[in-house]
This record gives C-alpha cells, structure tokens and sequence, in this order.
C-alpha cells in the first residue's frame, strides 16, 4: 500500500559538498535568515527567479516540503526534495522509457484502470480504495498527467 510517509534518505546521505551547495540555495531563498523558509521567502523566490506560481501550485509545492506540517521549511525538509527532484531528473528518459506507454490510449492521462494493467504485469495486486483515494488526494483530484505522477513521486 502507498503509505505517504515521507523520508530524508537523499539528504542524509548526501556529500557534504552537495549538502553545502543545497545551504547555499537554501541561504539565498531565507531572506530574513531565519533558517526556515515561509510561504512568503518561497513565493518571493518563485517570483524573482520569473516563475511566479499560481496560489494552488505555491501551496502544493510548500505542503510538499514542509513535512512536519510545521509552517516553514527547513533545510533537510527543502534538501530532500531537491535532492529527489535532482535524481528524477537525471532518470527522466528511463521512467519515460517505462512509464508513458501506460497510457494505453494515447490520452495524455493516466487512470487508474490503465495503472492497475501496469501492477497486474509484475504479479501486483491492483490499487486499493485507500491508495486510489491517496492519488485523487496528491493530485487534488485533478487528471493524473505524467507531469502530476512526478509530483506524486516527489512528494511521497
């Protein structure tokens, strides 16, 4: 079952080297040096790097990193999600290669009859109501595109 826990593997691991440069990006987001982000310094970021994100998505992208649910954003909690974001990336032709042809009707959108196929192919039992509601929740019951299953992997 997907269990949505979040875990901080990539930047524990993490060179101190990489770790330092993670600070350094962190360091310039926290514009009050607090040594936590708000939703206030992340938006500005957003802005300033001339992405301004919509409401909606700035508060998905925040909830994603604010694990604790504590209202900031530490540096693990932001060196996480760069570091999986960084390594999804890297793969990004290799899940291309094996996750796009799910869409076996071409449709741009991945339902969940389509990834119950998938499960069933490597002996898996299909999706659950729990898992499916688990989806519909991380999606914000919008269609699941290619783009959304990245943010899906981002965030649990």
């Amino acid at each position: 079952m997907i269990e949505g826990r979040h875990h901080r593997v990539l930047f524990t691991n993490a060179s101190q080297e990489l770790k330092g440069d993670i600070r350094y990006i962190f360091d310039g987001i926290d514009s009050n040096n607090s040594g936590s982000l708000s939703l206030k310094e992340l938006s500005y970021h957003f802005q300033k790097a001339g992405n301004p994100l919509k409401e909606e998505e700035l508060n998905l992208v925040f909830s994603s990193m604010d694990v604790d649910s504590s209202g900031e954003i530490d540096l693990e909690e932001f060196g996480e999600l760069m570091l999986r974001h960084r390594y999804l990336m890297s793969r990004f032709e290799e899940f291309s290669t094996y996750f796009i042809p799910i869409d076996a009707d071409k449709n741009g959108v991945l339902d969940i009859r389509e990834m119950n196929v998938v499960l069933a192919s490597v002996d898996e039992p299909p999706f659950s109501e729990e898992e499916i509601a688990f989806l519909y929740q991380k999606t914000r019951e919008k269609d699941f595109t290619w783009e959304k299953f990245i943010e899906v992997l981002l965030v649990i």
